[in-house]
């Protein structure tokens, strides 16, 4: 899924240290997917684009997920790093305080997510709308490794003006690194 292409997605999330033995075989009909593990908490992240998610969520129901959810495409940035392969997930969501989300959206297109995608080690930054559970805003960054958030460049570019205003407006936020487990590509 790290591809030039933005699509909307299906979001599918588990509370578990394993991915499902199932996972992989059910989101095979579906379309391109990918699986991620979460390297700090008991949480199986995986995406399914170019499905239907009432037929996501029927066909995986049996296997428990904690959310199932719609992602609209908003923007993707070629990384720094595009040609290399990512083998890392990050995953940062939010709500915005009232009367926040204009500016909290420029910051994210016009600042925020060139600026990351700008440092070496990231293969692909996007942005996209959770439509049906919260926190609503997403952006995910595909990363050649997790020390990538540890560098002074992607640090230089939290560390702005514009994000010291905006991240205060920050509610619920939830922030996940994952390693890629598994990429599916439909035929």
């Amino acid at each position: 899924m790290s591809t030039n292409a933005l699509k909307d997605a299906v979001l599918i999330e588990f509370k578990s240290e394993a991915v499902p033995p199932t996972l992989a075989g059910t989101l095979k009909s579906f379309g391109d997917a990918l699986i991620c593990l979460a390297l700090e908490e008991p949480r199986v992240t995986a995406y399914v684009r170019g499905a239907n998610a009432p037929d996501v969520a029927g066909a995986v129901a049996a296997l428990n997920p904690m959310e199932v959810s719609r992602l609209k495409a908003v923007r993707v940035f070629q990384g720094a790093s595009a040609r290399a392969t990512a083998t890392h997930h990050y995953i940062v969501r939010t709500d915005v305080a009232s009367g926040g989300a204009e500016d909290l959206e420029h910051w994210y297109d016009d600042e925020h997510m060139p600026g990351l995608a700008a440092v070496p080690g990231v293969v692909l930054a996007q942005r996209l709308v959770s439509l049906d559970a919260g926190p609503y805003y997403y952006a995910c960054y595909d990363l050649v490794s997790p020390d990538v958030l540890h560098s002074k460049e992607w640090l230089a570019v939290r560390e702005t003006d514009w994000s010291s205003r905006v991240r205060p407006t920050f509610r619920n936020p939830r922030r996940i690194m994952c390693r890629r487990v598994l990429e599916i590509s439909k035929p």
